[in-house]
């Protein structure tokens, strides 16, 4: 069962320093995006409304089952134009959405690890081959080659979160970079690193242990 962990209204008191019940549930609506119901809760401080999906990354999303394919094709080496051919949909505003997240995502849980030569993730996030392995950006002599560094940075930022939560360090383990330092209890799916909100740093809903 889904139990808040603060009031998303960011001006409310609830939001920074929740108090147990806090909150009243109100019941249930159904999305069409989801096949299941959702809970609606009421903020006993501010006396606003929410739900379960206030608190998912993919809130105002219309098809929120496509994010993990979009994912694992932004990592495979797959140009824009070929991506939209397999999801059979423009994926343009998905990979900036999936950029701004994984950036989110990664902020949160790298804060306290060393962004130098001296972080083991360093040498694993900046290795040409493996990025050129991953990114169709990338790739010499292709039509996919980026033409703005902010494109560029934010498939950096999609490659870097699946290189460090989702994929094993070599194909033969499944432990991920992430997994090495403490970062991560286990690996996740793709699903999973996409599926709760970010933006709200330290107080971001956690993934499941």
């Amino acid at each position: 069962m889904f139990i808040p962990i603060c009031c998303p209204n960011i001006d409310c008191r609830a939001h920074r320093d929740p108090v147990r019940g806090f909150f009243v549930r109100e019941g249930f609506y159904h999305p069409l995006c989801r096949s299941h119901a959702v809970p609606r809760f009421r903020c006993r401080v501010c006396r606003r409304g929410f739900s379960r999906q206030t608190f998912r990354a993919d809130r105002r999303q219309k098809k929120p089952a496509i994010n993990a394919a979009c994912l694992d094709l932004m990592v495979s080496c797959v140009g824009m134009r070929q991506a939209a051919r397999v999801a059979r949909r423009t994926v343009e505003r998905r990979f900036a959405w999936l950029a701004r997240h994984a950036a989110d995502f990664q902020a949160n849980r790298l804060a306290a690890a060393r962004r130098d030569g001296g972080n083991p993730l360093f040498p694993i996030n900046h290795t040409n081959a493996r990025l050129r392995h991953f990114l169709a950006r990338l790739r010499r002599r292709t039509w996919c080659v980026t033409k703005k560094r902010t494109w560029l940075q934010a498939h950096l930022h999609i490659a870097a979160l699946w290189s460090n939560f989702c994929r094993g360090i070599t194909n033969r383990t499944r432990t991920t970079p992430a997994q090495g330092l403490r970062l991560a209890p286990r690996r996740y799916r793709s699903e999973e690193v996409l599926g709760w909100r970010q933006d709200w740093g330290p107080l971001s809903p956690p993934l499941p242990a």
